[in-house]
């Protein structure tokens, strides 16, 4: 065994010194290099995609030099072309701006509309192979009935969410961001402070969530900006355990297929806490902070329980963690075997984890059928 694995039963700093510095190296820290490999490429390309879009025509191939420069230093074996990614990013922009204007305005304003919903749209649609072109004319009427528009917007989010939170690889933060006002310096020496919003919830008390505009007036001005907003009131005896809880219109099989193994923005997740003997806590958290969470959607890596062995040990030794997760099914039943990572650690679990999940799918595939 190492000598370092018996520091713990010496005493003293000079008998502790005198071992560290008798060892050739310290233990090598987990480096989680798969995603510079992985996703890295794909966040990268974002200043250079933002940068070409200011250039002349003539100068295109300035960037396409200054992408392959990039790809052979983090990812020389990817197959990403320089076009797959500013057509990934156009996309990511025109979702974006839907969300912000058409997305918001779509209602069924018309009996013709909602008429056309119910009938199918028997003879409405052109014949054949249909695209996305084809079915623009349509878009509105199609989106008439709510329920297929909320679901539409669901999935726009999701994706907008998933793309966005790319950007923001190099926080150390496991989740959304918060920006606190604290004016008894309870938490840092810093009155105003961003920080991950999971660890200020499991760790102290908070007020109810605040607009930005309601934080300027009521607490100080700052140039800090979050997805939150909370002036810290008081820090907690006891820390809390956090797990996510969330109702899927997916049976067991549809949902590990479409909502876990990869990233995936989700909203509609409900916060709730247990105590140290695993047992829930009713109405341990402000409804307003739980209501606020649900509503907003967040980046997920949902581990099903299956795998949940497996990814303990591929992330054992680094700054990663992963939540409970309880998934409700349609058929009433509950699965608390889920884990979830949140945040940018969902990126970097899944590029840890992409050849488990990738062997995962091809056995399923091969699997024979009696």
């Amino acid at each position: 065994m190492p000598p370092l694995a018996h520091a713990c039963d010496l005493r003293g700093r000079a008998e502790f010194a005198t071992i560290v510095n008798g060892c050739p190296a310290l233990p090598a820290k987990h480096t989680l290099t798969s995603y510079v490999h992985s996703h890295a490429i794909t966040e990268c390309f974002w200043p250079i995609y933002s940068f070409g879009k200011m250039l002349p025509p003539h100068l295109n191939h300035e960037v396409e030099a200054l992408y392959e420069r990039v790809r052979a230093l983090f990812a020389p074996t990817s197959r990403r072309s320089i076009g797959s990614l500013q057509a990934y990013f156009r996309k990511y922009e025109n979702r974006e701006r839907w969300l912000a204007t058409w997305a918001r305005t779509v209602s069924p304003t018309t009996k013709r509309q909602r008429r056309m919903w119910q009938i199918g749209w028997n003879g409405s649609i052109p014949s054949g192979k249909i695209g996305a072109a084809d079915l623009l004319p349509y878009l509105a009427d199609l989106l008439a009935d709510e329920e297929q528009k909320s679901r539409l917007i669901a999935f726009v989010e999701s994706q907008v969410t998933v793309t966005r939170a790319l950007f923001a690889f190099r926080d150390s933060f496991q989740g959304p961001k918060a920006v606190i006002y604290d004016p008894s310096h309870i938490f840092s020496s810093q009155t105003v402070n961003e920080y991950d919003l999971f660890h200020l919830v499991r760790n102290y008390h908070l007020s109810p969530p605040l607009t930005r505009r309601q934080f300027l007036d009521r607490c100080t001005e700052t140039e800090l900006t979050a997805d939150f907003y909370f002036q810290l009131i008081a820090q907690r005896e006891t820390g809390l355990v956090l797990e996510f809880v969330y109702a899927t219109e997916l049976d067991v099989e549809d949902f590990e297929k479409r909502r876990c193994q990869c990233p995936v923005g989700l909203s509609g997740l409900r916060l709730q806490v247990r105590d140290r003997g695993g047992d829930v806590i009713a109405g341990g958290l402000d409804h307003a902070i739980v209501s606020a969470i649900e509503a907003h959607p967040l980046l997920l890596l949902i581990v099903p329980p299956d795998s949940v062995g497996l990814m303990i040990n591929k992330l054992r030794g680094t700054s990663l963690w992963a939540h409970r997760m309880t998934v409700r099914f349609p058929n009433g039943t509950l699965d608390e075997g889920y884990k979830v990572l949140v945040g940018t650690a969902a990126f970097h679990a899944h590029a840890e984890l992409l050849g488990h999940f990738l062997m995962k799918d091809r056995l399923r595939e091969d699997a024979i059928i009696l």
